[in-house]
């Protein structure tokens, strides 16, 4: 484990107690392999394990390891709370109280929960951040080597912060992002790969897992971010659950707990507004590759019967991606 002692574990959370103890290490652990093995991958996160238990962690291993326990403590809280003053007993479940100490509130427990998640889901894009960023430390090599950065590098929409750049009203809510992942995947097939050709899509998936995306790549998904963003988003609104956590996000904790009708009628024309937001940004992302497509410069989908000379019907106007467009990629 990589919190061990509760003295670690205050640094990161207001605890009164020993709480790393036995019942509370078990979430430690599920914390780590759950969330932060996906983000460094398992052999950076062994050798992090490994130089943590041994004192043999170098500079650059303590200030990555600060960044990971960001993620463990309210994440390994977050999944602790349910059972947290609750005992099984042969007559079933029992709850202690005393004549100094109350329980919470219900209302307490959904609002300290859901800070937790959201401070824990914060903690893994500022970790992701961070690994990305630290190119020169001794820990980069590995995670880039690893299925942390691949799967990092697997949309080109990669983060909450990015989603909520490309237009989606997520609040840079990585918990909401995380629920998207799998219909990113979708609309970049559905809407994207047939927009700029197979042959391009697959080239900049493989310069991005790479690493080795140029300056001109970085412009185009920042083209490719907005109608990705603002289709994953109506799609992603489609969905009962989706909706509520999206109410949730957006409140505050006391009020994420009323009841609420969040049924699709209500949403349809949010719904329609950002699936046309998402067609009105692929006739720029269209008017774009049209114009600057050469035999070097994307060649793939210059070469396509996608291509169309600049004046043709193209389907758009240019769309200025300037350093004011609030969307960008970065490597």
């Amino acid at each position: 484990m990589l919190i061990t002692t509760t003295a670690e574990l205050k640094v990161y959370l207001p605890v009164e107690k020993a709480m790393v103890n036995q019942s509370f290490s078990p979430y430690i652990e599920q914390a780590e392999d759950n969330y932060i093995a996906p983000i460094l991958g398992d052999a950076l996160l062994a050798t992090l394990r490994a130089n943590y238990a041994a004192n043999t962690l170098t500079a650059d291993q303590v200030k990555l390891l600060d960044q990971v326990r960001k993620v463990i403590a309210p994440i390994a809280f977050y999944l602790y709370t349910p059972i947290l003053n609750v005992r099984i007993t042969e007559g079933g479940l029992v709850t202690s109280e005393t004549q100094t100490t109350q329980r919470a509130a219900k209302w307490m427990v959904d609002g300290m929960r859901l800070q937790l998640l959201s401070t824990g889901y914060k903690a893994i894009d500022n970790l992701f951040k961070y690994l990305e960023k630290n190119t020169a430390a001794d820990f980069y090599a590995s995670w880039k080597a690893g299925t942390g950065y691949s799967q990092y590098n697997r949309f080109f929409i990669r983060n909450a912060d990015e989603m909520t750049r490309g237009g989606a009203p997520i609040h840079g809510s990585r918990w909401l992002y995380t629920r998207m992942e799998s219909i990113i995947d979708s609309v970049e097939i559905r809407f994207i790969e047939g927009e700029i050709s197979p042959g391009l899509f697959a080239a900049l998936k493989a310069r991005a897992a790479a690493g080795t995306l140029s300056a001109d790549d970085r412009i185009l998904i920042g083209y490719i971010q907005k109608p990705l963003a603002c289709h994953a988003y109506s799609e992603a609104l489609k969905d009962a659950s989706f909706r509520q956590e999206q109410f949730v996000v957006n409140v505050t904790p006391t009020e994420a707990i009323k009841e609420v009708d969040l049924g699709i009628q209500q949403f349809s024309s949010i719904i329609k507004e950002y699936r046309e937001q998402g067609d009105m940004f692929i006739d720029r992302l269209r008017t774009y590759l049209n114009q600057t497509s050469s035999a070097i410069l994307f060649p793939e989908y210059f070469s396509s019967s996608l291509y169309r000379s600049p004046g043709v019907d193209s389907g758009g106007s240019l769309y200025e991606n300037d350093s004011s467009s609030g969307t960008f990629f970065m490597m």
